[in-house]
């Protein structure tokens, strides 16, 4: 429930925010050319953050969540990794959605646990 919160309600609050509108729940806000300008230099600017970031832990490549399914097992390491980055990129207001963060930590648990 907490990683969905975060990247679910609290990017709409900052959209929010920055906009004339209630995003989403006011149509206005979701017809073509109504969002706020500042979308735009906080999605760059967050994208800019994502991309020092996944430099700084280490992590420019991961395989994916079917990869893991098939394998089996999980690295805890790089899923928390993985997880970070998602969240950070998802709070950043980018368009992927959050199973590949639910699916790195869900795998490291049951490899924990097993």
């Amino acid at each position: 429930y907490g990683y969905m919160y975060l990247v679910g309600n609290v990017t709409e609050q900052w959209l929010s925010a920055v906009s004339d509108y209630e995003y989403p729940s006011d149509f206005e806000s979701i017809k073509l050319m109504n969002g706020s300008a500042l979308w735009i230099p906080i999605c760059w600017g967050g994208g800019t953050i994502v991309g020092i970031l996944k430099v700084i832990v280490g992590i420019d490549e991961y395989p994916s969540f079917l990869e893991d399914l098939r394998h089996r097992e999980v690295c805890p390491i790089s899923a928390s990794k993985v997880l970070v980055c998602c969240i950070a990129s998802l709070l950043a207001g980018a368009a992927m959605g959050p199973e590949a963060g639910l699916g790195a930590a869900g795998g490291a648990v049951g490899t924990l646990l097993s």
